[in-house]
């Protein structure tokens, strides 16, 4: 069987002699392309997470935005018919197109909302290592944010116990990464923080986004923060100037969650 698929390997490289120099050339394309195969698959396989998790809070959100608690062990179900679902039906995106938008019981349409917040978490989680304890809390914390964020777009608050989880995985993350802050990380916060302050006086910011903010430092540093909040500035500025009324009011929390996403995905911070 060897001397078969070498046969076939040897007449392989026979033919593409024209591109190659020599077998060594042709031995590291073969690596390379293996390499980026491996890669496809390993951003595939986190985009795949990425959706569950997507799908989750976006579970998390819908019950506790109807004083259900059960987030856990639950059964999901259709909101209309409130049949249980199965295990086929919940497949993050393909059970959504499979079945065409609608409830495989009923037929009533299901919201749009479902497939953008699990294409939203595949896109937000992917170029995470899940096999790194210091991404698993960052990747905690990032899923809280969202379910906030989802909170903070609705109905422009969100429960404060949300928060409960991220502090505690904060607290973690600072007791085994031990970051050390420079002058200028303290000088950065103090100065946002002083911003924030004056924004909250102001009644222009929730407590909330300051409390967030400060976990955001926990977990980056205040200069990585900062950048975040500003990257969260601008795309909240885009949207005000493309609104057609100057009078209304943005949550700002979601604009953060798209800065943290944002600066993960150009600064490879995990």
């Amino acid at each position: 069987m060897f001397k078969t698929y070498n046969g076939y390997f040897t007449r392989f490289f026979d033919e593409s002699k024209y591109f190659f120099r020599n077998k060594i050339d042709f031995y590291f394309f073969c690596v390379f392309i293996l390499m980026e195969v491996f890669f496809m698959i390993y951003y595939f396989t986190n985009f795949l997470i990425g959706t569950c998790l997507g799908s989750h809070a976006n579970l998390v959100f819908d019950r506790l935005s109807h004083e259900n608690f059960n987030i856990l062990f639950g059964r999901s179900y259709c909101d209309y018919c409130l049949h249980p679902l199965s295990i086929i039906d919940e497949i993050p995106i393909l059970s959504y197109v499979c079945l065409r938008g609608k409830c495989r019981f009923c037929k009533k349409a299901i919201s749009k909302k479902m497939i953008i917040t699990e294409l939203i978490g595949g896109l937000s989680f992917f170029s995470f290592n899940f096999s790194d304890l210091t991404t698993i809390l960052v990747v905690i914390w990032l899923f809280y944010l969202y379910v906030i964020a989802l909170f903070d777009y609705s109905f422009q608050e969100f429960p404060t116990y949300l928060l409960s989880i991220p502090t505690l995985s904060a607290s973690f993350f600072l007791w085994y990464s031990k970051p050390t802050l420079s002058a200028l990380d303290w000088i950065n916060l103090i100065v946002i923080l002083l911003v924030f302050i004056s924004g909250i006086l102001r009644a222009k910011l929730g407590s909330g986004d300051l409390l967030i903010y400060l976990l955001l430092c926990c977990f980056y540093k205040p200069e990585a923060a900062n950048t975040i909040i500003l990257i969260a500035c601008l795309l909240a500025l885009m949207h005000f100037l493309l609104q057609k009324s100057i009078k209304i009011s943005l949550a700002f929390i979601p604009y953060i969650f798209a800065g943290t996403v944002l600066y993960h995905l150009f600064f490879n911070l995990n």
